[in-house]
């Protein structure tokens, strides 16, 4: 008799214990771009607006400029103190692609999680040597060969920028979030972007990574039934750089 009712009780905590545990919410972010942050894709810009390249015989055609949106990047923390949220065991396991082209990263921001490997390919004619200055022994000192590649694996949470000494310009991140991270979904003017992600009820700070900096931020009530917030870049208040700022915020 003893020992059903100690199965009964063993039973019934474990019931417990499962009724408590929360499922994760549905979490939208809304971000509103403001024109004028020199993409391609403004609206402000006429029709008839085109491109023009022309060969001086004397300096290379520079590539297309990138349009920062496309690279932007939610961040949804935890409080500190709190454990990170894990991300999904699949991209964990498939190694990520850095590729060097045209002198440059592609993509220039990549999202890993913690103890993931990196592949960084040169498929560019010319050796490149490779650093990041928060963790010197992440790259080999000697360059990269054309058509070569090499492995790094990711030790921890962090932002880990990626340069060149012998090419100022050449600069990509690989982001190892505390917490939650998303791509954006562009409209298709690239002035709305919208960011779907699963957390567990509690509160959060939502943080967009935009051309290399922290753009907005702002604190999140995540309920059980889920949660949504707009951000807005540049912030409101904030003076947009170009024809845009002109006419004050919008």
């Amino acid at each position: 008799m003893t020992r059903r009712v100690g199965i009964l009780i063993a039973t019934s905590a474990a019931l417990c214990l499962g009724a408590t545990r929360v499922a994760a919410a549905p979490v939208h972010a809304i971000v509103h771009f403001r024109q004028g942050l020199g993409a391609l894709a403004d609206t402000s810009r006429p029709a008839r607006l085109g491109y023009v390249r022309v060969q001086n015989g004397v300096l290379p055609i520079a590539p297309p400029l990138q349009d920062p949106r496309a690279d932007a990047v939610l961040i949804l923390e935890p409080p500190a103190g709190l454990a990170a949220s894990a991300a999904p065991a699949a991209a964990a396991s498939a190694p990520l692609e850095l590729k060097l082209y045209g002198l440059r990263l592609l993509p220039p921001v990549v999202l890993a999680t913690p103890g993931a490997t990196v592949v960084v390919r040169n498929e560019d004619r010319l050796p490149v040597t490779l650093r990041c200055e928060s963790d010197k022994t992440l790259l080999p000192s000697t360059p990269l060969q054309p058509g070569a590649k090499l492995a790094i694996t990711l030790p921890s949470v962090g932002e880990f920028v990626i340069d060149s000494p012998e090419y100022p310009h050449l600069r990509g991140l690989v982001l190892v979030p505390r917490g939650l991270a998303s791509r954006l979904t562009l409209s298709e003017f690239g002035t709305v972007g919208v960011a779907h992600l699963e957390a567990a009820p509690g509160v959060y700070q939502a943080k967009l990574l935009f051309a290399g900096r922290i753009a907005a931020s702002a604190a999140v009530m995540v309920t059980a039934s889920g949660a949504e917030f707009v951000l807005q870049v540049p912030p409101v208040g904030t003076p947009a750089a170009g024809p845009a700022a002109e006419g004050g915020p919008r």
